[in-house]
């Protein structure tokens, strides 16, 4: 179980192993977490316009990118992101894709073995969720 802890940190909680860890992560505000199928990776997102990945056994940033460039897993400075909030994130059955629904109307499918992005556009108004179905073959979103 992941959730916010104190000012900073993403508290991780294993209910069956009774232990917790935190990440230390930027005082933001966080919208979403998504767990990797693998269950080694979260990813999250929220009002820094930053999607990211977390190595869970390291407790560490894995990779990010931000909404501005939507090319790059790891964009030049972290600090620089311009971009709007993203609202949710998932990841589909097998973890090489993930979704994210952004605050300008966007949904970005990134496939995290290519780097390859998709953008699915149209919507009016911010998409608030997006959810690969079971079967990992169709994406819902709505705003």
């Amino acid at each position: 179980m992941a959730s916010p802890g104190e000012a900073g940190h993403l508290q991780l909680k294993y209910p069956f192993h009774k232990k917790s860890q935190s990440i230390g992560i930027p005082d933001i505000a966080l919208y979403c977490l998504a767990f990797h199928p693998d269950g080694n990776v979260m990813a999250s997102c929220g009002r820094d316009g930053l999607v990211k990945l977390w190595e869970i056994n390291k407790a560490s940033l894995e990779k990010y990118w931000t909404t501005a460039s939507r090319t790059s897993l790891n964009p030049t400075s972290y600090y620089d992101n311009k971009a709007g909030a993203v609202f949710a994130v998932d990841f589909n059955k097998t973890g090489n894709l993930l979704a994210s629904a952004h605050d300008d109307g966007v949904v970005f499918i990134q496939n995290l073995e290519t780097g390859t992005v998709q953008k699915l556009d149209g919507f009016k108004g911010a998409v608030l969720h997006t959810r690969f179905s079971p079967d990992g073959e169709n994406l819902a979103a709505c705003g």
